[in-house]
């Protein structure tokens, strides 16, 4: 049971990671086309 928490914040975290990257993609390199 405390693996599959394990794994969930993990999994958790990693999203954040990545909507994180995301977002200051787009702040910092806008779309200028």
């Amino acid at each position: 049971m405390q693996l599959w928490i394990l794994s969930r914040s993990l999994c958790d975290l990693w999203w954040t990671r990545c909507f994180r990257c995301l977002l200051l993609q787009r702040m910092y390199y806008p779309r200028k086309r």
